[in-house]
C-alpha cells in the first residue's frame, strides 16, 4: 500500500512540475513580429494572376525560433482576395529578422472588384490575417497575426 501511494505521489510531482516548466516558458515566449514590407504582382492573365507578399519576421527572443507553419488570408477591403499557407521550415536566430514571400493567388472578380475601389477612392484598405506556428526550446507554439494597412494607387509594383 505504501509503495503504491509513493508511486501515485512521484507521478503526481512529475506531472506538476512538467505542467510549471510548459506554463513558465510560455510566459517566457514572445510571438514573432510580422510586417508586410512589398506587394508585387508575379503574374497577371485572363483567368486571374498571383501576387508575391513580401513579408519580414521578426525574432524578439534571446533564442532561435523554427517556423514550419505560416496560414494567411490577405483581404482587400472587405474582400477575401487570396489564402494559402507555407510549410517551408524558416529559422530565425534570436533577436533578428528574416524575410519570406507569400504566393497569393487570385481571380479576375477579385481583381476587378479591388481594382475598382482603388480607382474610385485612390486607396485600399488591405489586411493579413494568419497563424504562425513556432517551434520553441518549450515546445511548439501556434499564434495569430494581423497586419492592416492601406495601399495608395500608386503602391503596387508590377513585375
Amino acid at each position: 500500500m505504501r509503495r503504491t501511494f509513493g508511486r501515485a505521489l512521484a507521478a503526481l510531482g512529475v506531472v506538476v512540475v512538467t505542467g510549471a516548466c510548459a506554463t513558465l516558458g510560455r510566459q517566457a515566449f514572445s510571438p514573432p513580429t510580422v510586417t508586410i514590407e512589398d506587394v508585387r504582382i508575379a503574374g497577371i492573365g485572363l483567368q486571374g494572376g498571383t501576387l508575391d507578399v513580401r513579408l519580414s519576421l521578426y525574432n524578439p527572443n534571446n533564442y532561435r525560433l523554427d517556423a514550419s507553419r505560416f496560414s494567411y488570408k490577405v483581404m482587400m477591403d472587405t474582400l477575401t482576395l487570396g489564402s494559402g499557407a507555407v510549410t517551408q521550415r524558416l529559422t530565425v536566430m534570436g533577436r533578428d529578422s528574416t524575410r519570406v514571400t507569400l504566393p497569393v493567388s487570385f481571380s479576375i472578380r477579385e481583381v476587378l472588384a479591388a481594382g475598382s475601389t482603388l480607382m474610385a477612392r485612390g486607396t485600399l484598405p488591405y489586411k493579413l490575417i494568419g497563424e504562425l506556428t513556432v517551434a520553441t526550446p518549450f515546445g511548439e507554439i501556434t499564434r495569430p497575426f494581423e497586419q492592416a494597412g492601406m495601399f495608395k494607387s500608386g503602391d503596387l509594383n508590377i513585375r
